[in-house]
């Protein structure tokens, strides 16, 4: 191999590096962009794993609130309203918030019934200042390429996520 310039090794380090990150975050995707697959288990980043269930799971009935409807079992409620439930409700979640999340749903399922809850934190029409939404924002948008920043950074190896997971799945 001929002596490269440190410019020229450093850009081929960073190189790799970044095919060694989009490799994994396409092996783990733990945001669910691009698969899920039956036995799908999620983490407590709910404001970026919606993006993805909503993208490639299958339901007709969304359930979408605070942490007072996290807890609702989302098959009672698919055996309730006859239709197949998911639960995407969004701790300490503003309206602004669960309307990028309904927005999204209505534009990639057939929503047939969405369960709502009305409980009021701060002001309506706006995120919740205690959440970043820049960085989760873009995935809800009408752009699939801008999802992969998602994973930039080596993002997904976040292992108190991937140990604190949890099954909702449909």
């Amino acid at each position: 191999m001929t002596d490269l310039s440190w410019p020229a090794k450093t850009l081929l380090s960073l190189i790799v590096l970044m095919l060694i990150d989009l490799t994994g975050a396409w092996f783990v995707d733990p945001n669910h962009l691009y698969r899920m697959d039956a036995k799908a288990t999620f983490s407590e980043e709910i404001r970026r794993e919606a993006a993805g269930v909503i993208k490639n799971a299958e339901f007709d009935c969304l359930i979408i609130g605070t942490s007072m409807m996290a807890n609702i079992d989302h098959n009672f409620a698919s055996k309730t309203v006859g239709t197949n439930c998911i639960n995407l409700s969004i701790l300490g979640a503003s309206f602004f918030e669960r309307s990028l999340v309904i927005n999204k749903s209505i534009k990639n399922q057939p929503i047939k019934k969405i369960i709502f809850s009305l409980d009021y934190l701060g002001n309506r029409n706006k995120p919740n200042p205690a959440v970043n939404i820049q960085s989760f924002d873009f995935l809800y948008d009408d752009s699939e390429i801008n999802d992969i920043t998602a994973y930039v950074g080596f993002r997904w190896l976040n292992l108190k996520a991937y140990f604190n997971r949890k099954n909702i799945s449909t």
